[in-house]
């Protein structure tokens, strides 16, 4: 008879189908009631929830206001246009995050001073947002006409510098 101190292996347990169902609607019954406690569950209605904290009904009231003080000023530009104006008017819609809005008021401002470098810059920039960040096309025609009129506007050449990064042309976009 053999004096081996090995014991017989026992074939291991595994555990069966119903345990690891009923761990896995454990595991998400915990997981959906932390959320409820900690989420934001009216998220999921598609409402947008209400404020969280005063700062955030604070800040929601500052843009109500400043939204406010657009239309307003949108207004006064539909009765007396002027170039500054519109200028205002779309710098303002691009912080609204209204890309549209804003090169409908620069193409209004663009039709009274056409030769405004400032203005053809500004417009190319809300272009480019309207267009998905791309200043590829007609911001850069916008671009390039700025330059001509005024080679050292420092907002187009940053944007010039920006398309050329954008193309990969990297000695371009460093001059």
């Amino acid at each position: 008879p053999s004096t081996s101190n090995a014991q017989p292996t026992e074939p291991q347990a595994r555990p069966g189908s119903r345990l690891v169902a009923v761990s896995a609607l454990f595991v998400l019954v915990v997981a959906c009631a932390g959320y409820l406690w900690t989420g934001t569950p009216a998220a999921l209605s598609g409402r947008a929830p209400p404020p969280a904290s005063a700062a955030e009904a604070e800040e929601a009231a500052k843009v109500a206001q400043f939204t406010e003080m657009v239309d307003k000023l949108r207004d006064r530009m539909d009765k007396e246009p002027a170039v500054e104006g519109l200028m205002m008017l779309g710098r303002s819609y691009l912080m609204l995050d209204r890309p549209a809005e804003a090169v409908g008021a620069y193409e209004r401002a663009r039709i009274m001073d056409p030769n405004n470098a400032g203005l053809l810059a500004d417009m190319a920039d809300a272009l480019a947002v309207k267009n998905g960040q791309t200043l590829t096309g007609d911001p850069m025609r916008l671009i390039e006409h700025a330059l001509r009129l005024e080679p050292h506007n420092l907002k187009a050449l940053m944007m010039a510098g920006s398309e050329a990064y954008e193309r990969r042309a990297i000695p371009e976009a460093i001059a």
